[in-house]
């Protein structure tokens, strides 16, 4: 199975050097600057919209460039032509059922990707966008695709029950344990600043905000779905 990689138009931040490293050498733990701008075959990208400008000023050529295309103007389609001339892209209408993030999901499982990250999927200037992104890696877990979202100093995933996020003693930040199902039965938060035993609910936010402390931690749970956004001091 491949990675999928999809970019969106959101600021990137921090995460812009790791996007780096994935695509010029698809290892995000142990990434060595090559200086070639060239990808692996393990790996599948695409351009969201806007995204696409990421890739023009790196000089990187996506696999494929999709969306509405509502965030990019006539003179930047004419450029990106230029620069990518065999580029691959799907130009949907702006009236549609669906966002730009999702066609890119699916654009990358009919390209044998099980594991996704989106980068672009936080913040930026549409809120509705981050919630619906946040839908989508919850959706797309329960088909048992991985989708993790990048932004601005902050990732965000999901796991299901019977799973466990570890962390190690060199981590740091900020980590928030939400419910997304009704009911997340048996949450177990160890080796965070604030320990918790119990079930969280949907309609409470008593995991936000914790803190990694310098210890190894796990955040677990027996059933459901807990969303874990992660953030740098």
């Amino acid at each position: 199975m491949k990675t999928g990689i999809i970019v969106g138009a959101a600021p990137l931040g921090k995460e812009t050097e790791l996007l780096k490293r994935l695509l010029l050498t698809n290892d995000d733990e142990h990434a060595v600057e090559t200086g070639c701008p060239c990808k692996t075959n393990d790996i599948y990208v695409v351009a969201a919209d806007g995204g696409i400008e990421f890739f023009m000023k790196e000089g990187i050529k996506p696999d494929h460039w999709i969306g509405d295309m509502d965030s990019v103007t006539t003179e930047l389609k004419g450029v990106v032509s230029n620069q990518f001339p065999d580029l691959k892209i799907n130009s949907c209408s702006p009236i549609k059922d669906v966002t730009d993030m999702e066609i890119g999901i699916e654009d990358a499982i009919l390209n044998d990707c099980e594991n996704i990250y989106l980068f672009g999927g936080l913040g930026g200037q549409r809120t509705s966008h981050t919630i619906a992104n946040i839908q989508l890696i919850c959706h797309y877990k329960n088909k048992g695709i991985n989708v993790k979202l990048f932004g601005e100093g902050k990732t965000a995933f999901v796991i299901k029950g019977g799973e466990v996020k570890k962390y190690t003693k060199s981590d740091k930040g900020f980590v928030s344990v939400l419910a997304l199902s009704d009911i997340a039965k048996g949450v177990k938060i160890k080796g965070l600043f604030y320990e918790y035993e119990g079930d969280l609910s949907n309609t409470y936010a008593l995991g936000v905000s914790n803190e990694l402390t310098g210890k190894p931690a796990s955040v677990s749970l027996d059933e459901g779905i807990l969303l874990i956004i992660e953030e740098t001091k």
